[in-house]
């Protein structure tokens, strides 16, 4: 599956209303594409101080799933024909496309439907010593420790792809992406400080290349499929 994400920025305190018409008037527009196969659409939690936080998060993500890169760049294209992606000013956006890679929890054969609504979701940035070496020590140890959290409820990475972008909004500049997904606030705090989180931390300090910029954010997540 491949999975493109925007996110959009604003220092404007008041940004509900704007993320609830992107919400009302351009979701139903964008999911009844055939070409789309969901989309998911991410909001702040509202209890930032609970969990770590980098910096000011989005004040919207939108996740669209396509079956290849062709399918979104044809998504994108409409997009951009019918200006659902023109935003008021003081808004910015960046954006990127990612190879979707679903692991499973502990004690499970296979990834479960994403149905919880709560996801902590990690991004890894440029600059970096090694970013292949590092990528790949991540994706072969960090998503199987994760995998022990108490209730957890899914597990996701996002590798970058390459794609044709006619919005033109600056790229994230991601180099990798992680998500995993709770039914509450209460049971993400209580895997936060479990020991499975202490055997990642140290996971990332055994990778033989130190990580550049990272971000961890609180999303509740809204569904369209």
């Amino acid at each position: 599956m491949v999975s493109y994400f925007i996110e959009i920025y604003t220092k404007n305190e008041n940004y509900i209303e704007f993320t609830e018409q992107f919400r009302w008037n351009v979701m139903p527009q964008i999911i009844k594409n055939k070409n789309v196969s969901s989309a998911h659409f991410y909001t702040p939690y509202q209890n930032q101080e609970a969990v770590q936080s980098d910096q000011q998060p989005p004040c919207l993500a939108l996740e669209l799933n396509c079956k290849t890169v062709a399918k979104i760049e044809l998504i994108l294209q409409l997009i951009l024909d019918s200006e659902w992606f023109v935003f008021p000013e003081g808004y910015s956006a960046t954006h990127q496309v990612f190879e979707k890679i679903k692991y499973p929890c502990f004690g499970a054969l296979y990834p479960q439907k994403r149905d919880a609504k709560i996801s902590y979701v990690v991004r890894y940035s440029r600059p970096i010593l090694d970013e292949k070496k590092f990528v790949e020590f991540y994706l072969t140890h960090h998503p199987q420790i994760l995998a022990h959290m108490p209730a957890i409820k899914n597990i996701l990475c996002y590798v970058p792809l390459d794609w044709d972008d006619c919005l033109n909004f600056p790229n994230s500049d991601y180099i990798v992406g992680n998500e995993v997904v709770f039914d509450s606030l209460e049971h993400l705090n209580l895997a936060l400080k479990s020991n499975a989180r202490k055997r990642a931390r140290e996971d990332m300090m055994a990778n033989p290349i130190r990580s550049g910029p990272v971000t961890h954010f609180t999303f509740k997540r809204d569904d369209f499929e």
